[in-house]
């Protein structure tokens, strides 16, 4: 199996804004990525706080992915790779 056909076949994401809990603590909208990879069995979340922003997902203290946000765009690679795979987001908005 080629690389980028496992990457985007085993990251799902979704780009979460909203949520009214938060938003009174602090007074600002939250902005999360949420990943879910199959393979890995694992879940992460990480915050926007500005774009462009990227990231590593760690399991047990191992990098298994790098990924980076533009305004509209999410893309992701095994570690060492010098290929961006671009990856299908879900765009959630919650009241």
């Amino acid at each position: 199996m080629e690389k980028h056909h496992e990457i985007t076949s085993d990251l799902t994401v979704s780009r979460r804004q909203g949520g009214l809990m938060e938003f009174e603590k602090t007074g600002i909208y939250p902005d999360y990525l949420y990943f879910h990879s199959a393979k890995y069995k694992k879940s992460w979340r990480h915050k926007v706080k500005e774009t462009p922003l990227t990231g590593k997902l760690v399991k047990d203290r191992k990098v298994v992915y790098e990924y980076k946000l533009t305004d509209h765009l999410v893309q992701a690679r095994q570690p060492g790779d010098t290929k961006w795979y671009n990856l299908q987001c879900e765009f959630i908005m919650i009241d």
